[in-house]
């Protein structure tokens, strides 16, 4: 939910600027840098004309910069302009970030003030974040959790009239996970080598993206919906012979999000079920397969062996398996 409201906030605050509507002081804060980066970048290119940036437009780092001398800038006039931005990146390394209430309870009109504290939110105890919060636009960026990485991809493709297949999407999704700086960075750089209009398959993802269409933990998924031994342990030995692109960890993290999903299926309405696993409903005809090779007593020891594979993969209990005979092993019993 906070993921949505930063997206529809970000979304309303562009469209006031691309108007030519700035506000004296922004706060942008929280884990997910994307949404940070996206509105500091915009009023860094696009609030002052290119003339007037050279005089009236600053930038500074909360580690290296001291409160009251920022106090002072952004107190400052603006030369031969009508406005002047101030961007504080990585405020969240400022030491005596309450010092800057000065500039917050008294907003300067002539100067655009941006705050950029990333990694986390503002203390909602500090008076200056109450302050904050009553003086400033303020953005609260989250990161969104892992089942809402597809409908986000979804979401950023139907903004930009970028065509992908369902299949390239859940590539994407499971492969890059929660990082939505790098999933749009991957989508710019298909922007560059496609033509325009070409639709996104997982052939064009393996071939600009590097992730291999045929061995990524969705097909894997596949493979044990299906009950596919021997192509599902092919997957895994592939996985074992790139341990960095595919560490156990990470590939038995998704399974537990997988078999969790399949475990509600079993526990909501079929036409509910899309909705309750915030999946596409293109995809509901492979949860009803492994629904029907996976009852739900087997799902429950499956997160036995899951929650084994875990500590094993931490070295809780294990001292000769490496992580290519840890996930056979586990694949061995979820399939038998």
């Amino acid at each position: 939910m906070a993921a949505a409201n930063a997206a529809a906030k970000t979304r309303q605050i562009l469209a006031e600027m691309k108007q030519g509507i700035y506000h004296p002081i922004y706060l942008l804060m929280g884990d997910e840098g994307y949404y940070i980066d996206l509105i500091s970048d915009y009023i860094e290119q696009h609030a002052l004309q290119d003339f007037e940036r050279e005089f009236n437009q600053t930038v500074l780092y909360g580690l290296e910069t001291n409160p009251l001398d920022l106090v002072s800038v952004v107190k400052r006039y603006p030369m031969m302009a009508e406005r002047q931005v101030v961007i504080l990146k990585e405020g969240q390394r400022m030491k005596n970030f309450d010092k800057l209430e000065p500039i917050i309870e008294e907003p300067v009109p002539t100067t655009i003030f941006v705050i950029c504290h990333k990694e986390k939110k503002l203390d909602g105890r500090w008076s200056i974040t109450k302050l904050l919060n009553k003086k400033a636009v303020v953005v609260e960026s989250s990161k969104i959790k892992e089942n809402e990485v597809a409908s986000w991809i979804r979401d950023y493709c139907k903004s930009h009239k970028i065509d992908i297949s369902n299949d390239a999407l859940q590539v994407m999704a499971e492969h890059i996970g929660p990082d939505l700086e790098r999933i749009v960075s991957e989508f710019g750089k298909l922007e560059v080598a496609l033509p325009k209009g070409t639709s996104i398959t997982p052939e064009v993802i393996e071939k600009h993206v590097g992730i291999s269409k045929d061995y990524n933990v969705y097909e894997l998924q596949k493979a044990i919906a299906m009950k596919d031994l021997a192509r599902a342990l092919k997957i895994a030995r592939h996985f074992a012979n790139n341990p960095k692109a595919h560490p156990v960890i990470a590939t038995n993290g998704a399974l537990i999000g997988y078999f969790t999903k399949l475990y509600l299926f079993h526990h909501v309405p079929d036409s509910q079920a899309a909705s309750a696993l915030r999946i596409n409903p293109y995809f509901l005809n492979e949860y009803r397969t492994a629904a029907r090779n996976f009852p739900v007593g087997k799902v429950e020891s499956i997160f036995g062996y899951l929650r084994e594979t875990d500590l094993k993969a931490k070295g809780v209990n294990n001292v000769t398996s490496d992580d290519g005979a840890l996930l056979e092993e586990l694949i061995f019993k979820i399939l038998h």
